[in-house]
């Protein structure tokens, strides 16, 4: 009998890819309606990053690497955050290339496995920086059975996982330590190769299921409404806590989008409103580092 060979996952989109991807009827219904219901091109450059539709790009590379929130594939090209970014820096004579890495599901492990496995085998010139976002699914794994490491299919960091056709099973107290410790690897692994790095927390729609029919659609209770927001808290005042500890920039997205639910279509997801808020504050803050 042949042993089941296994591999670590490498959370990424394939290169050169060039397609169109439209939103379907049923995540429409879960939006508030800034969503376009249109094909969207969905292309990556020959190393899996996405492009970015800008003719004039600089030579240092900017990574950001994310979940489904920083990777917008239901946002035209040329209007994604980190293609306005990257125009935003030419524009102030930056030479600056954004490279976004950001793929939907992504754990803190997963990126950090693209950290290691891909962007340090790059080219690391004297400017280079990498911007990790907190992933938002964090809150979907650290409390499962094995936190990063469980076995619960695209959740898992190894395929074929254990239980690839089972639901994840998370009812265990989130697993906060893991993730400090992980974004302290980052930190670490940055510095050893003389990589600048940010660090950016994650928003999410705050409201009232009464008044806000988006949230009464994403959840069936206020109680599961709460108990979300306090994991979403817990998970970006981490991010905040090694940002001040280790003396590392940081983007508080999460608190820059409160009390602005038109920046976002749904829950967590970005629109386009969204999208030239979050290049404008990064350029802003961009601008005082690099």
């Amino acid at each position: 009998m042949t042993a089941q060979r296994r591999h670590i996952v490498l959370r990424e989109f394939p290169p050169l890819l060039n397609r169109t991807v439209r939103p379907s009827a049923d995540y429409l219904k879960a939006t508030d309606g800034s969503l376009a219901d249109e094909d969207y091109l969905l292309r990556t450059d020959s190393e899996g990053y996405l492009e970015t539709g800008n003719s004039g790009r600089g030579s240092i590379p900017i990574f950001i690497l994310g979940d489904s929130f920083t990777e917008a594939v239901f946002e035209h090209e040329g209007k994604r955050f980190s293609d306005i970014l990257e125009r935003n820096l030419i524009d102030r004579g930056l030479d600056y290339r954004v490279l976004n890495a950001s793929y939907s599901r992504a754990t803190l492990l997963h990126l950090f496995d693209v950290l290691i496995n891909k962007i340090l085998s790059s080219t690391i010139v004297p400017g280079t920086t990498v911007i990790v976002f907190k992933s938002q699914v964090d809150v979907q794994v650290t409390n499962a059975p094995g936190s990063y490491w469980n076995e619960f299919g695209l959740y898992s960091p190894i395929s074929p996982s254990a239980k690839l056709n089972e639901d994840i099973n998370n009812d265990l107290e989130h697993d906060l330590v893991s993730g400090a410790r992980l974004l302290n690897l980052y930190v670490d692994a940055c510095a050893r190769f003389e990589i600048r790095m940010i660090l950016g927390t994650a928003p999410a729609r705050v409201g009232n299921l009464l008044t806000d029919p988006m949230l009464f659609n994403y959840f069936d209770s206020e109680e599961k409404r709460s108990q979300r927001a306090a994991e979403r808290d817990a998970s970006n005042a981490l991010v905040r806590r090694v940002a001040a500890v280790r003396d590392i920039p940081l983007v508080d997205a999460d608190r820059e989008f409160l009390g602005k639910p038109e920046l976002l279509y749904d829950y967590t997801h970005m629109n386009s409103a969204g999208q030239a808020f979050l290049a404008e504050l990064l350029t802003d803050q961009l601008s005082d580092h690099l």
